[in-house]
């Protein structure tokens, strides 16, 4: 028979082994994968080192985050002449193309958000880039739960789910699921989607001279109202004449 350390550790197991599972069963029904690195902005002796890997479905814009190794804050060191600058990442895609992040933003004590950008034409993926954001303040029941997590973590025994309980059917209430405490990492996959194209002003072509230089333009002057319509006052005045002259016959 199990000893309840034995059986824990066996559940344990258990629980770990059917997360490996689905997480790879999920991973084989996406169809797409994209692998993000990183490497230190101005140095030649720094070489890419693999940050995240995402499996995507580009129509149902579903994912798996498969892997994720954020670089460590005290394992590299500034290069900026300012000693208090934290240094400059460039995120980089398999094909070449990449985004600038600082080395605070993976702050453990921070939320990352992995933005991909994917293609319209074909639903590969165009840009990428890592942001920070501050998470919200813990609630009472966050705060429980995170100390609760922490106490069986020293005791070395395993945390339990907070999935919500089936709801009995002899009371109304339904119990919550507690939200995860602390910092995230969230993937958010997004369609670039075409820009404002300008609308550039017509020109006529430049005029020059023989020594290469821009010929202006004379402006005109504006024309007065008999100079503009002469012809029609000519006209009305022959009319009038005319007129006049056949009555005296």
């Amino acid at each position: 028979m199990l000893s309840p350390s034995h059986l824990e550790r066996f559940l344990l197991c258990l629980l770990i082994v059917t997360g490996l599972a689905q997480a790879q069963s999920a991973a084989q029904s996406l169809p797409k994968s994209i692998t993000l690195s990183y490497e230190v902005l101005g140095s030649s002796a720094s070489s890419a080192t693999p940050l995240a890997t995402v499996n995507y479905d580009p129509r149902t814009l579903n994912y798996v985050l498969a892997s994720w190794t954020p670089p460590s804050l005290d394992s590299l060191k500034s290069t900026s002449s300012e000693p208090t600058s934290a240094p400059l990442l460039r995120i980089l895609l398999p094909n070449g193309s990449a985004t600038v992040a600082s080395l605070s933003a993976f702050d453990n004590k921070l939320s990352q958000d992995i933005n991909i950008w994917l293609s319209q034409e074909n639903d590969e993926v165009v840009s990428a880039s890592v942001i920070s954001i501050t998470p919200p303040p813990l609630t009472k029941e966050q705060e429980l739960q995170q100390q609760k997590e922490e106490r069986l973590k020293k005791r070395g025994k395993a945390v339990p789910s907070t999935k919500p309980k089936p709801k009995s059917k002899k009371t109304k209430t339904q119990d919550v699921a507690v939200a995860p405490a602390g910092p995230v990492v969230r993937v958010n996959l997004l369609v670039a989607n075409d820009g404002v194209k300008p609308k550039l002003n017509s020109r006529k072509p430049v005029q020059v001279d023989a020594e290469g230089q821009e010929v202006v333009p004379e402006e005109q002057q504006e024309k007065s109202f008999f100079q503009k319509y002469w012809y029609i006052l000519l006209a009305v005045a022959f009319v009038l004449m005319s007129s006049s002259g056949g009555g005296d016959k």
